[in-house]
């Protein structure tokens, strides 16, 4: 199995962007930091085609990005 945070966080010093999330099945090797509102954690099976999953993403695009915001009157 290959551990991407090394190579994310390097990326992250790297680059400093304002607002960033991650979509990972491996929770436990992030920080409590970047699990707080940034990681989209998911089963390593079903990854985003579990329902819990999805709303965990739209959640964090909302709340990074302002991605996701319903349309409407």
């Amino acid at each position: 199995m290959f551990n991407c945070v090394p190579h994310v966080r390097r990326h992250m010093e790297c680059l400093r962007p304002a607002a960033w999330i991650a979509i990972d099945d491996e929770s436990s090797l992030w920080t409590a930091d970047e699990r707080r509102g940034r990681l989209v954690a998911t089963n390593g099976c079903l990854g985003l085609m579990a329902p819990a999953a999805q709303d965990r993403l739209t959640t964090a695009l909302r709340g990074h990005s302002g991605l996701g915001k319903a349309e409407g009157p």
